[in-house]
Parts: C-alpha cells; sequence; structure tokens
C-alpha cells in the first residue's frame, strides 16, 4: 500500500523531518459476532433509553452497522416507536434483505409521521422483490401512499 499525502507526494518527511515510510502494515480479522452484538446491543440501549443528541447518535451509529448481527437491534429501536426510530430506518434498508423489507413493511402502519416517510423512502430505494401477495399488496399500498399536509 503507498501513503498519498494531502499534497500528491508519496512519502517524504514529518515535520521532525524525518523520512516517512510509503508502506503500512495491518491484520484483517474475522467477524466477531459475538462482539459486534454486545455493540449493537448497548447503542439499541442507548437509543431507547436517552433523549435528544444521544438518542440520535446512538441510533445512527447503530444504523452504520451493515451487518445481519445488527437486524434485531435495528428492529427494536423501529418498533419501539421512539425519536430515534427515525435514525435506524436507513440501517435495516442497507442491509436490504428479505426479513428488512418485511420489518419496514410491518413497521409502517405502527409508525408516524417522518418515520413513515422514511419508510417509504427506504423501500422505494430498497426496489424489494416479493412474493407473498398478500406483502406485495401492502408494499404497493405503502408505495402509493401519501403524507397528508395539515395547515
Amino acid at each position: 500500500m503507498t501513503l498519498i499525502d494531502c499534497h500528491g507526494s508519496r512519502g517524504g518527511e514529518d515535520p521532525r523531518g524525518e523520512p516517512l515510510s510509503s508502506e503500512v502494515a495491518f491484520d484483517v480479522l474475522p467477524l466477531d459476532e459475538k462482539r459486534l452484538a454486545g455493540v449493537c446491543e448497548q447503542l439499541a440501549h442507548e437509543a431507547l433509553s436517552s433523549n435528544g443528541d444521544q438518542a440520535k447518535e446512538a441510533a445512527r451509529a447503530l444504523s452504520r452497522i451493515d451487518s445481519p448481527v445488527a437486524v434485531s437491534f435495528l428492529q427494536k429501536v423501529l418498533d419501539a416507536n421512539v425519536f430515534a426510530s427515525f435514525f435506524v430506518v436507513p440501517g435495516l434498508a442497507s442491509i436490504n434483505t428479505p426479513e428488512t423489507t418485511k420489518i419496514l413493511i410491518e413497521a409502517f402502519d405502527k409508525s408516524a409521521g417522518f418515520t413513515r416517510i422514511r419508510i417509504k423512502e427506504a423501500l422505494y430505494q430498497m426496489k424489494p422483490q416479493i412474493d407473498d401477495p398478500a406483502l406485495r399488496q401492502k408494499l404497493d399500498s405503502i408505495l402509493a401512499w401519501q403524507p397528508q399536509i395539515v395547515e
């Protein structure tokens, strides 16, 4: 691996005048699902038990975990129908499996306001392939839904 600094040069000198190496070594370890589940659990707990920015940041961090390990924790926050629920929708959408599609479809009727709009947008972008006729009908209904503007 060759590192290039912000000026486009390779190697060079550090601020002390010592030569910089253009090689970096690192180890890639296998996924530790148990540890990842622990992190997901902690973030979900914080999203559900905190208020305001702390809940939002925990939910956003959880939604950035692009792994099936995170799905049940994302669902838990979404189903709680709390402030942080809005922020986990993109996480479920990015995992984009039949399970996450079903979770979003089922959460739509239980959600309100901007979370509902976000679920609709996510499902539209996911373009899920659904074989179950009842689920397909529900998806079509969600995609046709228009939010009501109250003045």
